[in-house]
């Protein structure tokens, strides 16, 4: 073990909490208000890609053991094109998209474009 590890503070925020015990159950309420946070999923990937659009988003290992890499732009930017074509296509709320596929990038991306457009989606592995 090493005598003199360093580590990063982390800051969590307020962790003030308000406890009420009420017919057996407790409840627990955050003290601070809930600040600034995101409506959906996709400002945070539109935030990320505007703000560091060459960090690395996702990655896999490939079978060489090279890393392949897409960055927030390149996300965005396949969520914006595979939306198109689902909306081409016509999904929507009444038609939505099964996913049949292991856990890999093209399932997120393709998760993510059907949140960028609205078109419900269901991950079956």
């Amino acid at each position: 073990m090493q005598a003199n590890v360093r580590y990063r503070p982390v800051a969590f925020g307020d962790d003030a909490v308000q406890v009420c015990k009420r017919n057996g159950a407790t409840y627990v309420k955050a003290v601070a208000p809930l600040g600034e946070y995101a409506v959906r999923s996709v400002d945070r990937l539109r935030h990320w890609a505007a703000t560091a659009p060459d960090r690395t988003f996702i990655a896999r290992r490939e079978g060489d053991g090279a890393w392949r890499h897409v960055s927030y732009a390149q996300a965005l930017h396949a969520a914006r094109a595979i939306g198109q074509a689902l909306l081409q296509r016509g999904l929507g709320p009444d038609r939505p998209v099964m996913i049949l596929s292991g856990n890999d990038i093209e399932h997120a991306l393709l998760g993510l474009a059907c949140q960028y457009v609205g078109v419900p989606y269901a991950p079956i592995s």
